[in-house]
Order: C-alpha cells, then sequence, then structure tokens
C-alpha cells in the first residue's frame, strides 16, 4: 500500500511540474509574441513607470506621462522653414510632392506657419506622426525643426510586415520607401526613431523606454476607424508639451472615413470646460480642407489670435464645431446623428472659434 502510495505521489508532482512548464512555456510565447518589433534588437531595460499623479482628471485620462526632459532649444538666430523661401525649398517641395502619399499645399503652409508661431511662443519639442505611410507629411514636419534644435523625430507605422493589421486598409506604407524618401530631401533616416507596430498598442512607456520627450507637433494619419482614432487621440493627449499641436487627417471625409470624425466628437465629450480639470483635453483651434488642428485650452486663443494677424487679408475664415457639424450632416442624406453628441458637449466647446485655412491665399 506505501508503494502505492508513493507512485501516485511521483505521478502528481510530474503532472504539477508539467504544468507548471507549460504555463512558462506559453507566457514566454505570448510576451515574444506581444512584444513592439523596435524592442526585439534594442535589448533595453524597461523604465519603471512614474506612479500615477493622484485620482485627478488627469490621471484618468493620462495614468502615466512621459518622463524624458526636454533638451530642445530654439537657435537665437532661427528662421522659421518656409517652402517658397528659396528656390531650393521650392525644389524641396516639388520633390516630396512627388511621393506616394497624402499632404496638400495648404496642410504644409499651415502647418510650417504653426510651427513658426510655436519658435515665437519659444516652444520646442518632440515632432512625430502616426501613420507615416512613405513620409510625406512626415518629411514636411521634420523640415519645420531648427537645425541644432535637438528635437526628436519620431514615425510610427505597420509599413509592409504588418499589413494584417491594417483593418480599414486606410494606407500600406513601406519602410524602405519611407527611408529613401526623407534621406533624398535631407533627412537623416538615423536621425528619426521608428516604432514598427499597432498604434493601439503604442504607450507612454514605449517613449519612455525610447527616451523620447514630449512633442511639440504630432500628426494621428493611422487607421481611421473609431476605435483605432479614438485611442490615437488619446494617445497624443498623454504625450504633448504646453502648447503642442496635434494635426488630425482626414477629419472631414464623410465618406470612407467618417469614423475620425466621429472620434473626435466622442474625445470631446471628456472636456469639462476651461478649468484644471478640462486642460488636458486637446480642443480645436484650426482646420484646413482635410486637417483638424487641436492644441491644449491654455494655447486655443494665442494661437487664434496670432494667426489671424499674421494671414490678415489673406482669407482666413472662423468658424466653429456647430458650423462644421451642420455643413458634414447636410454632405449625407441619411444623416451622421453628429448633433446629438454635439449637444453634450459644454456650450463654450460647440461655439469655440476655430480658423479655417481653407479660402486663404498664400502667395
Amino acid at each position: 500500500t506505501w508503494g502505492m502510495f508513493q507512485n501516485m505521489g511521483r505521478v502528481l508532482l510530474w503532472l504539477a511540474l508539467s504544468v507548471i512548464l507549460f504555463l512558462l512555456l506559453h507566457i514566454s510565447l505570448y510576451q515574444q509574441t506581444c512584444e513592439p518589433s523596435i524592442f526585439k534588437s534594442t535589448h533595453v531595460t524597461q523604465p519603471a513607470l512614474p506612479p500615477p499623479p493622484s485620482t485627478s482628471f488627469r490621471a484618468q485620462l493620462c495614468p502615466y506621462l512621459l518622463t524624458t526632459p526636454q533638451s530642445c532649444k530654439i537657435p537665437s538666430q532661427h528662421i522659421p522653414y518656409n517652402t517658397f523661401a528659396s528656390q531650393e525649398n521650392k525644389a524641396r517641395y516639388e520633390s516630396i510632392q512627388a511621393w506616394d502619399g497624402w499632404a496638400y499645399r495648404t496642410s504644409v503652409l499651415a502647418s510650417e506657419l504653426i510651427s513658426a508661431i510655436q519658435f515665437d511662443f519659444n516652444i520646442c519639442g518632440s515632432v512625430g506622426e502616426i501613420g507615416v505611410h512613405h513620409g510625406k507629411y512626415f518629411a514636411y514636419l521634420a523640415l519645420t525643426s531648427p537645425q541644432n534644435s535637438s528635437e526628436v523625430l519620431f514615425a510610427a507605422d505597420l509599413f509592409e510586415s504588418q499589413q494584417i493589421l491594417n483593418v480599414d486598409h486606410s494606407g500600406s506604407g513601406s519602410k524602405a520607401f519611407f527611408l529613401k524618401n526623407i534621406a533624398s530631401v535631407g533627412i537623416d533616416p538615423k536621425s528619426v526613431v521608428i516604432y514598427q507596430g499597432s498604434s493601439l498598442v503604442l504607450s507612454v512607456a514605449t517613449l519612455n523606454n525610447l527616451r523620447i520627450p514630449p512633442f511639440r507637433i504630432f500628426s494621428v494619419d493611422g487607421g481611421h476607424t473609431f476605435p483605432i482614432c479614438l485611442s490615437d487621440l488619446h494617445f497624443a493627449s498623454c504625450v504633448m508639451t504646453g502648447g503642442g499641436v496635434v494635426s488630425v487627417d482626414d477629419a472631414f471625409d464623410t465618406g470612407g472615413w467618417l469614423g475620425v470624425f466621429q472620434a473626435l466628437m466622442e474625445y470631446w465629450l471628456l472636456y469639462r470646460g476651461p478649468s484644471e480639470e478640462g486642460e488636458w483635453v486637446l480642443v480645436p483651434f484650426a482646420r484646413d480642407s482635410t486637417k483638424m488642428y487641436l492644441t491644449d485650452p491654455q494655447h486655443h486663443s494665442r494661437f487664434v489670435h496670432t494667426i489671424k494677424t499674421r494671414l490678415k487679408g489673406k482669407g482666413l475664415v472662423s468658424t466653429s464645431l456647430s458650423s462644421i457639424v451642420s455643413e458634414l450632416e447636410n454632405q449625407r442624406s441619411d444623416g451622421l446623428q453628429l448633433k446629438d453628441t454635439l449637444t453634450q458637449l459644454p456650450p463654450p466647446l460647440q461655439q469655440l472659434e476655430i480658423v479655417d485655412f481653407s479660402p486663404v491665399n498664400w502667395d
């Protein structure tokens, strides 16, 4: 009998060890599968996350913040980049326009103007984009970064190897074309931090691991479905410096990419007014035919006033979220139900002034 119990004990011990080894193996495989590809060659230890900054509204929106301090500076004699300031710049603009991708003239010039205003406000920081494709709009953003300013360049895309995650087929980027293109206009590919993977798993911890400071300007042009765009907006809210600007592409396309504006409206439901609780939700201050530009509430009026001053007599007009929603509703006979969401926003946000670059005469 005792021998039988010994044999049973050995069997049970063997089974227990087998289960433990099985679990350890699957945990290891899971971590390898889910680990962002950018970490597979770096072998950098993940830094400890900072503690959440209390239970405030910002802590709910942004449990963790970027911890890498700003090291950038704006040279005292810096002249803001302007596409039409020289023949060299004009030739560079035409060269980039020949690339596959999307970057309309008004968006390019608006981004240059916004960058120049940021430098006037002594704002600097990282420059980045989710959904760089072949680098067309990214290149224009990168060129606004002053030489010797130490602004970090960041590019995120699925590229070729992970197109299975491109659920809405919004672009099909090529890393090889991206690197070749930016190099052709004088942007050193080695100076660009590249994240290859889904933005749904891109986190503040990822950027802290890469030692990327908060962003001065950031383009959201990745997945155009409602959940992906909303996730990207939440992410952008947590990685911007004060006076930073987020540009959101295809914000007004009511045909194929309706999820973008719907995500913006859902995001703005978080806004609680111009108080400490609402300061962390980015608000719209400008638009063009395809992009909406957002900043923090503290800098909204400064941007609007400065843009109106710089473009006085150039055809700049003002609008509001209420007017934009009516415009988009009228484009669809089936109705978008955006007005229902609009009525839930604080009235000041519904009527917040938004400058419209679309009719501007830039010449």
